[in-house]
């Protein structure tokens, strides 16, 4: 079995933490055109100082974080991801820097609670769901992506960033 999807030392996670991230590695292989090195791991210890804002408490905090890549280009249209903390969830369009939620019309934010195997199957059927949606892009050098339906035809003026049918040899 190969388990290069969100790569983590052993001794990094929690066994709620392990749990998690094992039973989102274990549907990772599956989502299409997701490769392990789209796919990150960050913890964040109790007490440690995040974002710069010493007067929220902070329990700890996983941070499982999947970029979405433009194929052809090689460059990330969008950044994913799910936040572990004690027995929250929230998943989430992330900014592809500080890797912080920030909202996006294409992607809905989900939020739960419960053990972390039901997290963990939560996290990673959104994650699926969005890396399976198809994505174009505008030709001749103009920046802008978008997600289409499964099934669509590439409308004039755009090119199959991912997702789409394959190209002929």
């Amino acid at each position: 079995m190969d388990d290069d999807w969100f790569e983590v030392e052993d001794d990094e996670l929690d066994g709620r933490q392990r749990a998690f991230v094992d039973h989102v590695r274990s549907h990772a292989r599956n989502w299409p055109e997701c490769l392990p090195r789209d796919t990150t791991v960050l913890v964040h210890e109790p007490g440690e100082e995040l974002y710069g804002d010493e007067s929220e408490e902070d329990k700890g905090e996983l941070r499982l974080i999947v970029d979405v890549s433009d194929l052809s280009e090689k460059r990330v249209i969008l950044t994913l991801g799910a936040f572990l903390v004690e027995d929250e969830l929230l998943c989430s369009a992330v900014h592809n820097q500080s890797y912080w939620p920030e909202e996006n019309p294409s992607v809905t934010t989900v939020k739960s609670s419960g053990d972390p195997e039901e997290l963990g199957a939560i996290a990673a059927a959104w994650f699926e769901e969005v890396l399976r949606r198809p994505a174009i892009g505008r030709l001749g050098g103009r920046s802008g992506w978008s997600f289409v339906p499964p099934g669509s035809p590439l409308p004039k003026g755009y090119r199959w960033m991912r997702g789409g049918p394959l190209p002929r040899a």
